[in-house]
C-alpha cells in the first residue's frame, strides 16, 4: 500500500507550539485584544486575526524559533508504526506543505534533518506541497494521513481514502472516504483493518464479475428509445435529464449508447465534442445504475467509449467531473488518465472540479488549462430538457 503522511501535527507536535507562540505574539503586538482564546480554528493567524503581513512575520519568527530551540518532537509511537508499515512492504511518502520561506529557505532540508535526528524512516519526502490532492493522484497513493481539512478535502476529491488525526478543528469533517484516529496505534489498526476490507472487497468483486460474466453489449440510442434513455439516466442520477443531449447525438456521428449486461440495461455512455476544439472527445452524461456499481462494469464501459473516440480519430479524451457528483468514480478516472487538472467552473467556486485527460495518439496530451468547456451551455440545455420532459408527461 502507498501511504502519504503529513508532518506538522501528524508526525510531530507542532500544533501546541502554533498556539503558544501565537498567544505570545498576540500579547506583545496586540495587548488590547482580549478575545484571542474564544474560537478554535486550524490556523493560529485565523484565530488572532493577523493581517497577511503579520502572518508572514509570525510564521517566519515562529519557525526560526522552533528550528533554533529544537522544540519539535515526534508524536508517541509514530516511529514504531512507520517502521512496521515499511517492514510489511508499504511505501511511505511524506508530503508536507512546509514552505521554504518559513524554514530557513529550504523546507525539505530542514525536514530531512529533523526526521534523521529522530530516526524516522520513509520512502520519499516532498516539501512545499500545497496541492496534496493532485500530488497524491500523481503518486497513485492509496491513503493519506493528515489533520488539515483543506488537504483532506483535496485528496478526497481524487477518490483517495484518508485517516484524519483528530484535532478540535477537524472533528466535524466527515466523509465516506475518511476515518478519524486519536493516536498512532489507532492509525496502525485502521490501516490493518483497511487492508483486510480491501482484500475482501477484491474477492467479492471477483465473485460478482464471475456471476455477471456475460459480455456487455452497447446499443445506440435512437428516436424510438430516446424517452427510455432519459428514464434510465434519471435512475443513474436524478440531477440530470439529458433529453436534448441525447436527441442531438442521435443525428450526429457520435451517438450515445445503452449499456446492456445480458438482457438488462445497466447504464448509458457516450461522448460529446466542443465546436471550437474538434480534436477532443469529452465523456458525456451517463454512468451505471447504482445497483450495478462496484462490479467492474464502469471499467469496461469507460474503456469502450475511449476506444470509440480513438476509432473515430480524436486525439484526446477528457472528463470534467467533481467530487460532490462522482465521489466513487475518481479512482477509475485516474486509472484512465495521463494528467489531472483543477478546473474553475464559473459560478461554482465552492465545488472542486477536475479535468482528467488522456492521449489517444503517440503524442502527449496537452493540458486544458481553464478554457471554456461548454459548462454554461450544458446547464442551459439541462434546464430546457427538464421543461420538455415535464411538458411531455403532464
Amino acid at each position: 500500500m502507498k501511504i502519504a503522511i503529513d508532518v506538522d501535527d501528524c508526525i510531530c507536535n507542532s500544533l501546541e507550539w502554533d498556539f503558544a507562540c501565537a498567544w505570545y505574539y498576540n500579547k506583545k503586538n496586540h495587548p488590547d485584544d482580549k478575545n484571542f482564546y474564544y474560537t478554535i480554528f486550524h490556523s493560529a493567524p485565523e484565530i488572532f486575526k493577523f493581517s497577511s503581513l503579520e502572518t508572514e512575520k509570525f510564521y517566519t519568527q515562529q519557525r526560526k524559533f522552533l528550528i533554533e530551540k529544537k522544540l519539535l518532537y515526534p508524536k508517541p509511537f509514530v516511529k514504531e508504526v512507520l517502521d512496521n508499515l515499511l517492514k510489511n512492504g508499504d511505501e511511505i511518502y511524506i508530503l508536507t506543505s512546509r514552505e521554504d520561506k518559513y524554514w530557513n529557505n529550504d523546507a525539505k532540508k530542514e525536514t530531512q534533518k529533523w526526521l534523521k535526528k529522530y530516526k524516522i524512516n520513509y520512502t520519499s519526502l516532498i516539501a512545499n506541497c500545497l496541492e496534496k490532492g493532485l500530488k497524491c493522484a500523481e503518486l497513485k497513493v492509496d491513503l493519506l494521513i493528515d489533520d488539515n481539512p483543506k488537504y483532506i478535502q483535496q485528496v478526497n476529491a481524487q477518490g483517495i481514502r484518508t485517516i484524519i488525526l483528530s484535532a478540535p478543528y477537524n472533528l466535524k469533517y466527515k466523509n465516506i472516504l475518511n476515518t478519524h484516529a486519536s493516536c498512532w496505534p489507532e492509525v496502525y489498526q485502521i490501516i490493518q483493518d483497511l487492508k483486510i476490507s480491501l482484500e475482501n472487497y477484491k474477492k467479492s468483486k471477483i465473485e460478482k464479475e464471475k456471476q455477471n460474466k456475460g459480455k456487455l453489449t452497447f446499443v445506440e440510442i435512437t428516436n424510438k428509445t430516446l424517452i427510455n434513455a432519459v428514464r434510465l439516466q434519471q435512475r443513474i442520477t436524478k440531477k440530470h435529464c439529458a433529453y436534448l443531449t441525447y436527441k442531438e447525438a442521435i443525428n450526429s456521428k457520435n451517438p450515445y449508447y445503452f449499456v446492456y449486461n445480458n438482457d438488462q440495461a445497466i447504464g448509458i455512455t457516450g461522448f460529446y465534442v466542443l465546436k471550437d476544439y474538434p480534436e477532443d472527445a469529452w465523456l458525456g452524461i451517463g454512468g451505471i445504475v447504482p445497483s450495478n456499481i462496484r462490479q467492474g462494469f464502469g471499467n469496461k464501459v469507460l474503456k469502450f467509449i475511449i476506444d470509440k473516440a480513438k476509432e473515430k480519430g480524436f486525439k484526446n479524451f477528457r472528463i470534467l467531473t467533481n467530487f460532490v457528483e462522482n465521489p466513487t468514480s475518481q479512482t477509475l478516472f485516474r486509472q484512465y488518465s495521463d494528467i489531472c487538472e483543477l478546473y474553475q467552473v464559473e459560478g461554482e467556486s465552492k465545488i472542486t472540479h477536475y479535468i482528467y485527460s488522456r492521449t489517444l495518439t503517440e503524442e502527449p496530451v496537452p493540458k486544458w488549462g481553464n478554457k471554456d468547456c461548454g459548462f454554461k451551455d450544458f446547464c442551459k440545455k439541462e434546464k430546457e430538457s427538464k421543461k420538455i420532459i415535464r411538458d411531455l408527461f403532464k
